[in-house]
């Protein structure tokens, strides 16, 4: 077998120059892995971390009168997480808390915080203070006595 040298040449070239690039991209790839390496680090955020306190749901007054009263809920937890505020009254529906809302009746309140991707334990404060009914207010209708 006898090559010509322009024939062997080039062979010899292509192969050079493929290693070349090969090189080349692995230097690429290696620069790559070094400067946009990445790690996963997972956080474990418990539930019970992002819980309203019974304490965080005060009333306007702790006094058993027959008036409405105020409700507000706070909750320390919310920081810079994006945490949102959600109540319901009874068994009503879950609603974002925005501002105090006013109950004209003894109720439930249950409270949670929550963000799209959870939602924390509730909380419930039992109202117990307001009258149902006004003194001056009550009527007796058919009365009978009887002998």
């Amino acid at each position: 077998m006898k090559f010509m040298w322009g024939e062997r040449k080039q062979k010899v070239v292509l192969a050079v120059a493929g290693i070349v690039a090969l090189l080349l991209m692995l230097a690429y790839f290696l620069v790559q892995a070094k400067y946009t390496h990445t790690e996963k680090v997972e956080v474990s955020i418990s539930f019970r971390e992002f819980r309203i306190a019974e304490t965080e749901i005060m009333l306007s007054r702790e006094e058993i009168l027959p008036e409405p009263l105020d409700v507000t809920i706070t909750a320390s937890q919310i920081g810079d997480y994006d945490l949102k505020i959600q109540y319901k009254v009874d068994d009503g529906d879950w609603g974002d808390y925005l501002e105090a809302f006013t109950v004209n009746k003894n109720c439930t309140v249950s409270a949670r915080i929550y963000r799209l991707d959870f939602t924390g334990p509730t909380t419930v404060k039992n109202i117990t203070n307001i009258l149902p009914v006004k003194i001056g207010d009550m009527r007796i209708r058919n009365l009978s006595i009887c002998f």
